[in-house]
């Protein structure tokens, strides 16, 4: 079913009409869709921006978040698994910190050794591999869902930054709620026209307002991470990767 068809069966099963705001709000999307596949940037802007302009206002719940926040998971390492940016592979730990190698990565090749927690979510301990070794200090995210920290070598005591996801078995990812779901491409759609019109920062806003309205939908994270990118947004590229790690348990493409 189309986007507009979808929103306006949610709307008539509740038992509503549909505005004609909001069906001027559907044809500027059509509009905005339209040029934006023909390459037409400048006019697909203004058609999305004329989309979300003509729907309802936020104060009638259009715009404010339509999807709940994901669950916070426990502070604990123990038997945790997690997407890491040093070699964007898994790093896993065991079901007892008191394990000598308590975490691995990068296929094995990248050992946490004698660890020790403070109950808090603060991590530290040795690391070794092939051609390095040293120590290292991890402090998980107040959600549990991720974690900042640093190596230090022990060769030249030079730092490096580190940083995780947790990946869990459940998969958070959900589709838009029909009644949003217009919102949301818009939002999308404007952000891809933004970034191909070279603005990036416009873009990243548009981005930002549909992972508001959408926490759980990944193609809101997507736009985060391409707009992140366009503009070098280290703090919104992590965040982006971490979101799309956790809700699609894997980390992005």
């Amino acid at each position: 079913a189309s986007c507009k068809s979808s929103a306006v069966d949610a709307i008539a099963q509740a038992g509503g009409s549909v505005p004609t705001s909001l069906l001027a709000a559907f044809d500027s999307k059509a509009d905005g869709e339209a040029a934006l596949a023909a390459g037409k940037l400048a006019l697909a802007i203004d058609a999305f921006t004329a989309a979300l302009s003509a729907g309802p206002a936020a104060d009638d719940g259009c715009y404010e978040a339509s999807q709940d926040r994901l669950p916070d998971e426990p502070l604990e390492w123990e038997a945790s698994c997690w997407l890491e940016d040093c070699w964007g592979s898994e790093l896993t730990f065991s079901e007892s910190i008191t394990a000598f190698d308590f975490g691995a990565c990068h296929n094995g090749a990248f050992l946490l050794t004698d660890c020790t927690d403070d109950g808090e979510g603060v991590l530290c301990g040795y690391y070794e591999s092939d051609d390095d070794a040293g120590t290292f200090v991890l402090t998980m995210g107040d959600d549990g869902r991720s974690f900042t920290g640093q190596l230090v070598s022990d060769a030249d005591g030079t730092p490096y930054a580190w940083e995780g996801a947790r990946l869990t078995s459940d998969l958070y990812e959900e589709p838009a709620p029909p009644d949003v779901r217009w919102v949301l491409e818009s939002l999308v759609c404007r952000e891809r026209a933004q970034s191909l019109s070279g603005n990036p920062r416009a873009a990243l806003a548009d981005a930002r307002s549909a992972a508001e309205l959408c926490p759980r939908a990944g193609v809101a994270w997507d736009a985060v991470l391409e707009a992140a990118e366009a503009c070098d947004d280290r703090e919104a590229k992590a965040e982006a990767r971490k979101m799309l790690a956790v809700l699609r348990g894997a980390a992005p493409q």
